[in-house]
């Protein structure tokens, strides 16, 4: 976007990140999701996927997937999210991992598949939401196996402002 994450006027944003590296994680040990912002923010500045904060936040992310196939936003849930884990595999791809062939994950993804052509963000919802189907559209695709049918729910979402509503 044009800025220097190391010189935004008052702070450097790439150390301010690292700052937040425990020795084994970034963030709190609970949650996932500040490892997988931590990930993809460090790599946009450009930090090789072979830092050893990164290696080792991606070690801790790949540890807490749920029994499910996916991943949940916190590291002590059973259950999964649509977003989480389309997120977790962004982060993993990010780092350097192989995600192509995750097919465990694909299944996770394949359970929250709604018959409006989306996806739910967790299980026991029926109807499909878009926030979850973009970031199943972005799994899919680290996953080789891209759905038109969530391409086109997220197009049916489309309003005339150029913005997308939420859901149906």
């Amino acid at each position: 976007d044009g800025y220097d994450p190391r010189d935004t006027g008052s702070r450097d944003l790439v150390e301010a990140i690292r700052g937040g590296f425990d020795g084994a994680q970034f963030g709190s040990v609970t949650y996932l999701n500040d490892d997988v912002w931590a990930i993809l923010a460090l790599r946009a500045a450009g930090v090789p996927s072979s830092d050893a904060q990164i290696v080792a936040a991606a070690a801790f992310i790949t540890v807490h997937r749920a029994a499910d196939g996916g991943w949940h936003f916190t590291s002590v849930s059973a259950t999964s999210s649509t977003d989480m884990t389309g997120m977790a595999l962004a982060a993993l791809a990010a780092a350097g991992r192989s995600v192509g062939n995750d097919l465990t994950a694909q299944r996770f993804l394949d359970t929250m598949s709604r018959a409006d052509g989306g996806h739910a963000g967790i299980a026991g919802e029926s109807s499909s939401n878009c926030q979850s189907s973009v970031w199943a559209i972005h799994a899919e695709a680290l996953l080789g196996k891209p759905q038109e049918s969530d391409l086109a729910f997220v197009r049916s979402l489309s309003n005339r402002d150029g913005g997308f509503a939420t859901s149906h």
